[in-house]
C-alpha cells in the first residue's frame, strides 16, 4: 500500500503528515497526526486540505473515523476532510465554528460519545488559555501526548523567515510556546495545573502541529516552556 504522503512516528499506530502554511508574516511547518485505534479505525489530528495523495495514503491504512480540530485555529482542512471521508466524525470546540462558520461539528471535545470510542485517549483540556480553546490527547499505548499549538520549535529544517523570527523571539532549537498564545496569556493557576497534569503523565513524546516530534525529556521541555503561567 502507497502511504508516502505519511511519516511513521511508532510503526503501526501513529504517522505524520507535513505542508507549510504562512501565518503571522512566517512560513511554518504544518503537521498533522494521524493515529490508528484499537478498534482499527483512524483518527485525523488538526487535518489539512486532503490532497488526492493524503487521502489515498489514509485509505490504504484503514478507515477514518474521526477528524479532531483540537483548538479554535486549526479548522481550516475539517470541512474538506468531512466531504472526503462522509463516514467519519467531526469532533471540536465550539470557539472554532465561531471562527469558521461553515465548519460542522457533530460531538465536542469532550463528548462522552466521542470519549467512550476512543478509550485509549485521555481529554486533558489546556484550561486558563482562553485564546487558544485547546484540548490536547493523550495515547497510552505509545506514551504520546497529542497538541496543536501547546509548544512550538523552529529547526534547521523551517523556512527562513520561521528561523529569523524563531531566533528573536528564542524559539530556535527551544521548544516554547508560540508567540502570540505567550503574548495573550498571563500567569494563571488553572494553566499551570492543566500543564502539570500533562506532565506528570508518561510522556514519551510530544507531537504538536508547528515542530518535529519532541523525544528528548518531553515532560521538562512541556513544564519549561509554561514556566510564565507560575506567578511569581
Amino acid at each position: 500500500m502507497d502511504t508516502s504522503e505519511l511519516s511513521v512516528v511508532v510503526p503501526d499506530a501513529i504517522w505524520v503528515s507535513e505542508r507549510p502554511v504562512w501565518f503571522g508574516g512566517v512560513r511554518l511547518r504544518a503537521r498533522s497526526t494521524v493515529l490508528r485505534l484499537e478498534d482499527g479505525g483512524l483518527l485525523v489530528h488538526s487535518p489539512p486540505e486532503p490532497t488526492e495523495e493524503l487521502c489515498a495514503a489514509l485509505r490504504a491504512l484503514g478507515e477514518l473515523r474521526w477528524i479532531v480540530v483540537p483548538n479554535c485555529f486549526h479548522h481550516l482542512g475539517a470541512r474538506a476532510t468531512a466531504a472526503r471521508f462522509a463516514s467519519a466524525k467531526v469532533v471540536g470546540p465550539p470557539s472554532a465554528t465561531a471562527r469558521n462558520p461553515q465548519l460542522q461539528l457533530h460531538m465536542g471535545l469532550r463528548d462522552d460519545a466521542f470519549l467512550g470510542a476512543v478509550k485509549e485517549l485521555d481529554a486533558i483540556p489546556l484550561d486558563g488559555c482562553p485564546f487558544l480553546d485547546e484540548t490536547v490527547f493523550f495515547h497510552r499505548p505509545t506514551g504520546s501526548l497529542i497538541g496543536a499549538d501547546v509548544v512550538i520549535s523552529a529547526c534547521a529544517r523551517d523556512h527562513w523567515s520561521w528561523r529569523w523570527a524563531a531566533r528573536l523571539t528564542g524559539r530556535y532549537e527551544k521548544v516554547r510556546t508560540p508567540p502570540d498564545v505567550r503574548a495573550k496569556t498571563t500567569p494563571n493557576d488553572a494553566a499551570a495545573r492543566s500543564i502539570d497534569r500533562m506532565a506528570a503523565l508518561p510522556l514519551k513524546r510530544l507531537l504538536v502541529a508547528h515542530s518535529d516530534a519532541v523525544e528528548d525529556r518531553p515532560s521538562e521541555k512541556l513544564l519549561d516552556a509554561w514556566r510564565f503561567v507560575r506567578a511569581g
